[in-house]
Order: structure tokens, then C-alpha cells, then sequence
């Protein structure tokens, strides 16, 4: 039986309920055609714990983080991705330091950049 999604029923979904097995594959129902991604246990560890991290709001550590997990797999594209991330949070910080933004669009546009880095994170098979 191929699972269809998640039903929550009774309780709270939080990224801490969300585990990946180990020796799982992961497939993108977006893209029928694409090869399932096998990751090996320490990238399944990792990117588990940046959703951790992530739910408990902790989105600057989660983005240095991952830039320096992907300097050191010479992934240039995710990098970049991950650099234009950094820049939005510091961008954001400032806008509202300075009062250019009231508190509840600088959180609807911290919540606009952590569910931009999950959905990095999935692409990546996490």
C-alpha cells in the first residue's frame, strides 16, 4: 500500500513527530518519472534534525548549518539556494529592527522563508 499523505487526528503535527526511516527512499509524487533518492543514515540524521531545529525555531542555526554541509559536498546549486535563504533572514532582521515592518509581517515572512527551507530540505530527500 503506498502511503497518500498525512492524517492528523488528535494531536499536533510537529517536525520532533516526524522521523524518516532508515534505508527509506523518498519520491517526489511531482515528478512520476524521477528516480527515487536513496540517503545513506547520516544524511537521513541530518536533514532530521534541521526539521527538529526548524520547528523549534531555530532557522538561523538550521541555514549556517546547511551552508557549511554544502560547501563541503561542492553542491553549488543548493548552496546558492541556501546563501539566497541567509540573505532573506538577515534582510528581514533588519527591516524589522528598523521598524520598516511591523512584527506580524516580519513572522509571516519568517514562516514564508522556513517553509522555502524545508521544501530545500525535501527536494534534497529529507
Amino acid at each position: 500500500m503506498k502511503n497518500k499523505g498525512i492524517i492528523v487526528t488528535g494531536g499536533e503535527l510537529k517536525a520532533s513527530n516526524i522521523i524518516v526511516g532508515e534505508n527509506s527512499t523518498i519520491n517526489s509524487s511531482s515528478n512520476e518519472n524521477r528516480k527515487p533518492i536513496e540517503l545513506s543514515p547520516e544524511k537521513l540524521a541530518q536533514f532530521n534534525q534541521w526539521k527538529v531545529e526548524l520547528a523549534n525555531g531555530k532557522l538561523e542555526e538550521v541555514i549556517a548549518s546547511m551552508l557549511e554541509y554544502y560547501k563541503m559536498q561542492d553542491d553549488k546549486a543548493t548552496l546558492n539556494a541556501i546563501i539566497m535563504h541567509s540573505s532573506s533572514i538577515t534582510q528581514l532582521e533588519m527591516q524589522e529592527n528598523l521598524n520598516v515592518i511591523s512584527h506580524e509581517q516580519a513572522k509571516i515572512d519568517r514562516a514564508k522563508i522556513t517553509k522555502s527551507v524545508l521544501q530545500l530540505i525535501d527536494n534534497e530527500g529529507g
